[in-house]
């Protein structure tokens, strides 16, 4: 380094620490060092307002979740694009970080001095837009983030920050788990280094797919930083698909799992018991959800700690863990690895029971049923019977329904994408196999066509002949 410029750092840096402003020093910089000042890195430093809030942040000695909130909420950085990035502050037990989503810029606290706390950029990164919405976590003094959403497709790369060389280096894996679009939904567990996700979203918008969906792998996964392994736990249970697929706001990580306000409720997602725990309060629920994104907030030793950024207010909410009951629901269902070594463990009185069934069988006479007696033996439920009858009416008209339709009267139009395929694949199914032991044909009852404005999409339709074999059943 030459002697000049490495003049021109040690007066920065001792300045600094003599409480001389930042603004000031940076006057000086240009009247003395004209040639280096503009060379000078722009965003390598970053000012942040001070606040209680910090300081009891950053007293907290044990692990705290990464802290989200939108763009420009902690710093304002001169970066047009850092500026449309949303921020992240990572406390580990030893230091504060500042992290821009969605890139791989990080910021290191290195002074408090009255009423600015001071970060300095660590990083080296060139790329960004290649993480966008990946988790982010620390285990320790160590920094990782993964999966996210970038170039068009998404990813289950692990990476971790290399202190040594300022990289985000890749972290090989057994296998490739692409977390869901939401990284909240994600949880690390510090205690025994292991990252869960819940359920696996594997975007590719470079291959077509029928109607635009989100595609969901129903299983639950847990990653080991010890060994670098996913395991799969089984998978999300219906109820946990309920409360998080809608509600994205307001959710507060904790120390075992998270909470999340729903239908007036606060639920507590108990991932270390596997359990779904239930609080019947509208007022907590409605002070949840205004934590929105431009909130900094935390949960720490059974207290919701909030800052907010627009008037600098810091504020705490105190949450009981006593007041929540269990709802009976796990967070995810027990892998089916356990009911095949059941059945293996089973087999030999299976065997049995089997022969004793079709020996029986022999000698039973088959009954006879006509197709009175299967109208008592099938039962279309309301739901089923709701959508049947949309068709049969679109099929007097000559007329289709849309998916749009078809999600108003199966009651899921409010669902994600993924819940509504599934809702309306099961139905529509379930219908199809009835009718077709109803009417003893083949054939289904509901079919799908390509629709004539839009090939990307289908529309659904009963035929005038399957209608009226239809009506005979519903009448």
């Amino acid at each position: 380094m030459p002697r000049k410029q490495q003049r021109y750092r040690l007066l920065s840096f001792s300045a600094i620490k003599k409480g001389v402003p930042v603004w000031l020093l940076a006057g000086i910089g240009l009247l003395v060092f004209p040639e280096k000042a503009f060379s000078h890195e722009p965003d390598s430093l970053l000012t942040v307002k001070n606040s209680p809030f910090f300081t009891g942040l950053r007293s907290i000695k044990g692990y705290l979740p990464p802290i989200q909130t939108a763009a420009n909420c902690i710093a304002l950085p001169e970066s047009k694009q850092l500026q449309a990035k949303g921020q992240i502050l990572i406390k580990t037990p030893k230091h504060l970080y500042l992290y821009f989503a969605g890139t791989g810029w990080l910021y290191q606290l290195k002074q408090e001095k009255d009423s600015v706390l001071l970060f300095r950029r660590i990083d080296n990164t060139e790329n960004i837009n290649y993480n966008i919405d990946a988790v982010v976590f620390a285990n320790g003094e160590n920094l990782y983030n993964l999966g996210g959403y970038g170039f068009w497709k998404s990813n289950g790369t692990l990476r971790k920050f290399n202190f040594t060389d300022h990289e985000w280096d890749v972290e090989p894996v057994d296998t490739e788990v692409h977390p869901p679009v939401n990284p909240f939904v994600s949880w690390f567990h510090a205690g025994s280094s292991t990252l869960v996700v819940p359920y696996e979203q594997a975007l590719n918008s470079g291959v077509k797919q029928d109607e635009n969906p989100i595609p969901i792998t129903n299983k639950t996964y847990r990653l080991d930083l010890q060994t670098h392994n996913w395991e799969v736990l089984g998978e999300p249970s219906s109820k946990f698909k309920d409360i998080t697929a809608v509600t994205h706001a307001g959710r507060l990580t904790t120390d075992n799992g998270y909470l999340v306000p729903f239908n007036g409720r606060v639920y507590w997602v108990d991932f270390i018991n596997n359990q779904i725990l239930v609080f019947d309060n509208s007022s907590l629920a409605q002070t949840l959800l205004r934590v929105d994104s431009r909130y900094l907030h935390y949960y720490y030793q059974q207290k919701l700690y909030l800052l907010n950024t627009q008037n600098w207010r810091y504020d705490s909410v105190s949450i009981n863990p006593k007041d929540y009951v269990a709802t009976g629901h796990p967070v995810w269902n027990t892998s089916t690895n356990y009911l095949t070594l059941s059945l293996v463990t089973l087999l030999p009185a299976l065997a049995l029971l089997l022969t004793w069934y079709l020996l029986w069988r022999r000698k039973s006479p088959a009954p006879k049923t006509d197709q009175a007696a299967k109208k008592y033996l099938v039962n279309f439920t309301e739901t089923e019977l709701s959508l049947i009858n949309l068709l049969l009416e679109r099929s007097r008209d000559n007329r289709t329904a849309s998916i749009s339709d078809i999600n108003y009267v199966l009651g899921i139009r409010d669902k994600n994408t993924g819940m509504q395929k599934k809702v309306r694949s099961d139905i529509i199914n379930s219908c199809n196999e009835k009718y077709s032991y109803l009417s003893q044909q083949d054939g289904p009852l509901i079919q799908s066509i390509r629709s004539e404005t839009d090939k990307r999409y289908f529309e659904y339709l009963i035929s005038k002949e399957r209608a009226r074999e239809a009506e005979k059943f519903l009448s």
